[in-house]
């Protein structure tokens, strides 16, 4: 693999997954005095899907960049996008919501807050992605950039360029008949 192809955008992206993977399930999420604990999955609506979210791009970035997957027609940068800030939301949310579980109010531990890190860390990542893929934000709204298509219809085929200067060339010859010899070539056009 030749980490030469990765570009900042794929580090922030991979370094936000990695911390989130080792780091977010490493450190207790909740504190109570000297009692700790809980982890992302303890709160699976906010925690536990951000870290999933987060996880999974680092990935997908990591085998991207590492070109052991193609692109293809997938808009990963717009899905990048969406699934980070989608975790970084959600991560915003538990830290404003505490880490209270079964009625106990619980003070916010160090792995709740890297986790927080670890998801703006990947949308940064994310944002340089999809602003260096040449889309808009536009195109985070629009179905087709989803989908490719639009209103469950393929997307239209641009028509063809116009001939150039006003001169048409003739078409080309036919192929020759099997078993006979080629036909004779078509007239020089009149200027």
């Amino acid at each position: 693999m030749d980490f030469g192809r990765f570009r900042t955008c794929d580090w922030l992206l991979v370094g936000g997954g990695a911390l989130m993977l080792v780091f977010g399930m490493v450190l207790d999420w909740a504190s109570k005095g000297v009692i700790s604990g809980n982890g992302p999955f303890t709160y699976f609506f906010t925690g536990g899907i951000a870290y999933l979210l987060v996880v999974a791009a680092g990935v997908v970035t990591f085998l991207l960049a590492g070109g052991l997957i193609s692109a293809g027609t997938t808009p990963w940068p717009t899905f990048l996008v969406a699934g980070t800030g989608l975790a970084t939301l959600l991560m915003l949310i538990r830290l404003a919501l505490g880490a209270d579980t079964d009625g106990v109010d619980l003070h916010r531990a160090s792995g709740m807050y890297v986790a927080f890190v670890a998801s703006g860390i990947s949308l940064a990542g994310a944002v340089i992605e999809f602003r260096s893929s040449g889309r808009s934000w536009h195109d985070l709204l629009e179905r087709s950039s989803w989908t490719g298509t639009t209103d469950g219809e393929p997307l239209p085929v641009p028509p063809p360029p116009p001939p150039g200067s006003g001169r048409t060339d003739p078409p080309p010859p036919p192929p020759p008949a099997a078993g006979g010899s080629a036909p004779p070539p078509p007239p020089p056009p009149v200027i």
